[in-house]
């Protein structure tokens, strides 16, 4: 079983990054016993987040294309927004838990979650469903209840500009398609659960990306190669171009951002 430990990040962690951006961080002041004055250099407030969430290695494969797509985009600024990665383990509903906190933590103006495929092809993913399959996760665990959310709603559209994103990343040479099903597994969690953590404004969906790298090159599927050949690199640009879309239909009124 994969560690975590790549994916565990501490308050002393954000503390010093959010210091080191000269912007005051997203926590409590300590309260204080005595009224001393102390001398407080003022920060600029830290800027608005594009939440990215992306998971560990799983089903035996040596890394997972998100987790390396999204180590190159934490920190990079999109827009005036900041890019807050946080990586999700293949463990039935702890990367339920994990999202719906990042999501209370940062309260981001976007947020796309992302998993791996094995189609060869980038998908923009319409539809998030109420339902888990039978398949065990990195525990060996089967899901513990048929639904993601007992009572919750059976389908919810994507908020990202799925059709603007799609045309986006063919013109920027990847191969890329939009998609009905993200399957029951731990990718439709994530889907189904980010957007129901976000509110009706925010965009918010998933993306699945082709796996790149030595898993796919030891033995790639069929569909992957007819699909060509991607990098981690050029799928990073697709992404970030995702976000910019993303950031894009923020703007817009909801009728006229509605799902695509």
């Amino acid at each position: 079983m994969p560690g975590l430990k790549g994916y565990r990040f501490s308050v002393v962690w954000l503390l010093a990054v959010a210091a080191a951006a000269g912007c005051s961080a997203r926590v409590p002041a300590p309260a204080t016993t005595r009224a001393v004055p102390v001398a407080v250099p003022q920060k600029a407030p830290c800027p608005p987040v594009v939440l990215l969430t992306a998971f560990e290695p799983f089903a035996g494969l040596e890394t997972n294309t998100s987790w390396e797509v999204a180590k190159r985009l934490a920190g990079e600024r999109v827009a005036g927004h900041e890019i807050v990665v946080v990586g999700l383990p293949v463990v039935w509903e702890r990367a339920r838990a994990k999202l719906g906190e990042a999501v209370k933590q940062h309260e981001p103006e976007a947020a796309i979650s992302m998993g791996v495929g094995w189609s060869g092809y980038i998908e923009v993913e319409r539809v998030a469903r109420n339902a888990r399959g039978p398949h065990k996760d990195n525990r060996g665990l089967l899901p513990p209840a048929r639904e993601v959310e007992p009572g919750g709603p059976a389908e919810i559209e994507t908020r990202l500009p799925t059709t603007q994103i799609v045309e986006r990343l063919k013109e920027l040479g990847l191969p890329v398609r939009p998609s009905d099903s993200a399957g029951k597994y731990l990718c439709n969690e994530a889907f189904y659960s980010v957007l129901r953590a976000t509110g009706d404004g925010t965009p918010a969906g998933f993306i699945h990306l082709p796996r790149a790298g030595p898993d796919r090159a030891r033995r790639p599927t069929r569909s992957e190669m007819e699909a060509g050949p991607v990098a981690v690199e050029g799928l990073a640009r697709g992404i970030r171009a995702a976000i910019e879309d993303a950031l894009g239909a923020r703007q817009m009124s909801p009728q006229s951002s509605a799902r695509q």
